[in-house]
């Protein structure tokens, strides 16, 4: 089960890791427990915020490929700079972890701008909205993240405003705690706000 093929700069940075293609399968932006869920820690940039538990610490790394940006990485676990500078303006990027550890979050944030006909809309085939935008929202098991060893990679693409752009919330998650896991994503996608 997977989504949609990014499409990654030689030299650049790619946008993330590749995504291979296969059936899709959608997820709803409704939490099933009783219990609330703590979103103690905030994002905002120009365009974008959101709400996320304050133990998945926000690591941002200077990660650019021809069609996209990173914007941050959220997680427990520490992080390495995915990403080698051979000479100034080159750089060659791969992933910021290796084994996402037992319990392990992974949440990758970021800003993509593939070129579109014009009319044509940022997020392909959207199931739902998130932060007053047309979304997709996907859950594959083991998905992508199934490299670091995750059970389960949720996906968002959020269309921008703007048109043609959209964000792309990629997360990775690893037993003991999925469903917990599950609702801490979902409520930070329904704390998400976009704006022009």
């Amino acid at each position: 089960m997977a989504v949609a093929v990014a499409v990654s700069a030689a030299v650049a940075c790619g946008p993330h890791p590749p995504r291979s293609a296969g059936s899709l399968s959608s997820t709803t932006l409704v939490t099933t427990t009783t219990a609330p869920v703590r979103l103690d820690a905030s994002f905002q940039e120009p365009g974008l915020s959101f709400s996320y538990p304050a133990e998945w610490r926000p690591q941002s790394f200077l990660e650019t490929g021809s069609f996209s940006q990173l914007i941050i990485f959220l997680s427990p676990v520490p992080l390495h700079d995915p990403c080698t500078h051979p000479q100034p303006g080159a750089s060659i990027c791969g992933d910021p972890i290796g084994t996402l550890p037992p319990g392990g979050v992974l949440v990758s944030w970021y800003n993509d701008g593939f070129p579109r006909a014009p009319g044509q809309p940022g997020v392909p085939d959207p199931n739902t909205i998130i932060g007053g935008q047309a979304a997709r929202v996907t859950t594959e098991r083991p998905g992508l993240c199934g490299q670091f060893k995750a059970e389960e990679t949720i996906t968002a693409d959020i269309e921008q405003p703007n048109g043609g752009n959209h964000y792309d919330m990629q997360a990775c998650l690893r037993s003991p705690n999925l469903a917990v896991a599950e609702q801490r994503i979902q409520a930070m996608l329904a704390s998400t706000r976009v704006s022009s």
